[in-house]
Parts: structure tokens; C-alpha cells; sequence
């Protein structure tokens, strides 16, 4: 391998399409496909604490409740290797958990090979390579909200009170209102924000103050 070789690990559990990936970079110059295997488990019994990876494309179904801790685990592992995300799944959930365990890019399967190749070579030049349908989730999701026109009055002081860290019964004492009010103004909170917790209603209040 030459000193500008670009190094890759490939997790995939489809076997043929893995190995279709795996003859693609062999043939490329200035690739070669150092490592791959089916699943974590199987790459990381393949390589050591010596291994020296570029890149990692790596499978990942946002609905397993081992994927985001399999991309994390590889990057402790492997701080200087970047994690290319491989996946069907495009959703906002699956995209956002992916990034928060210490993925680099992230490529729908429907991917070209040569769009595969030019996001590795991105990869390595400090760039993040992202589908198109992948870097509009992450817009919707980190694009501030339209508080004025969405809230009521009512909702806007109830965002105040969970920004302030008031549990429900306090929120209601202070804004003179049944607990099942707050219940209530909070559902409709979650749904015109398009959020599913209150912890990423404080959050984005804070995105409206800056």
C-alpha cells in the first residue's frame, strides 16, 4: 500500500452487495479495500489496534437499538477512521442518532458507485458526504421554527416555563391552569413543532434566542 492509498473497511450483511463494493475499490486507484465483514462483531475480530483505516462505510438500521452503539464503539476504537453511514433508512431519527455516534457522512443504499467513491475520497478530504435526502432531514431538523405564527399566547408561555426547568404541576400553578391543560397544550406544542420531547422544546427555544 502506498502512502496516499486510501484505506477502507466495509460492514455490510448483505453479502453480495458487500462484495460488489469490495471488487469496486480494489479496482480504483489509489483505493483498496483493507478490511470487511458482515457485521461489527466480525470486523473488529478481523482487525486490531494496529489497523490503519481511512474510512469505514458502515451499514446501519437506525431501528436497531445496537446500531448507534456499534458506530460508537468503532470510533473509540478507531478515533482517526471516518464512518460513512450505509443505510435504506433515511428518516430524521435515523440520520440524527447515526451523526450523534460520531458518523462522518451518511449515504442512502440507492447510492451510485461512483457517487460511493466520491464520498469517501470528500470523506478524506475533511468533508462530510451526505445523500440529498439525508441533507434535507438534517436542515428540517436544525432549521429554527416560526414561533410567532405557530404558538398561542398560551404556548408560548408554556414553552417559557419548561425553558425555566418547571415540572408540569408548577407550570400549571404559574399559568393558572389544570395539570391536564398542560398535558394538553403540551401535545399540541409537540405536534406544531414537529418534536417529541421537552427536551427538544427547551432546545429549540434556545435556537430562537440566538
Amino acid at each position: 500500500m502506498t502512502t496516499n492509498m486510501i484505506s477502507i473497511g466495509i460492514i455490510e450483511n448483505n453479502n453480495i452487495l458487500r462484495q460488489n463494493l469490495v471488487q469496486f475499490f480494489n479496482r480504483q486507484q489509489g483505493m483498496c479495500c483493507a478490511h470487511e465483514a458482515a457485521h461489527t462483531t466480525d470486523f473488529f475480530q478481523k482487525t486490531s489496534c494496529d489497523t490503519r483505516l481511512h474510512v469505514v462505510l458502515h451499514e446501519f438500521d437506525g431501528r436497531q437499538a445496537s446500531a448507534a452503539k456499534d458506530i460508537s464503539f468503532l470510533k473509540k476504537t478507531y478515533p482517526k477512521t471516518e464512518v460513512i453511514i450505509f443505510s435504506k433508512n433515511d428518516d430524521s431519527d435515523s440520520v440524527m442518532k447515526a451523526f450523534y455516534a460520531g458518523a462522518t457522512g451518511y449515504l442512502t443504499k440507492n447510492t451510485s458507485l461512483q457517487k460511493i467513491k466520491e464520498a469517501v475520497v470528500d470523506t478524506c478530504q475533511g468533508k462530510s458526504a451526505l445523500s440529498p435526502t439525508v441533507a434535507r432531514r438534517l436542515v428540517e431538523h436544525f432549521s429554527p421554527k416560526r414561533k410567532t405564527a405557530e404558538l398561542t399566547p398560551k404556548e408560548t408561555q408554556l414553552v417559557q416555563c419548561l425553558a425555566d426547568g418547571l415540572s408540569y404541576k408548577l407550570a400549571a400553578d404559574q399559568l393558572g391552569v389544570s395539570v391536564n391543560t398542560i398535558l394538553f397544550h403540551v401535545r399540541n406544542l409537540y405536534k406544531k413543532l414537529g418534536v417529541n420531547s421537552k427536551t427538544e422544546v427547551v432546545a429549540m427555544r434556545l435556537r430562537w434566542e440566538c
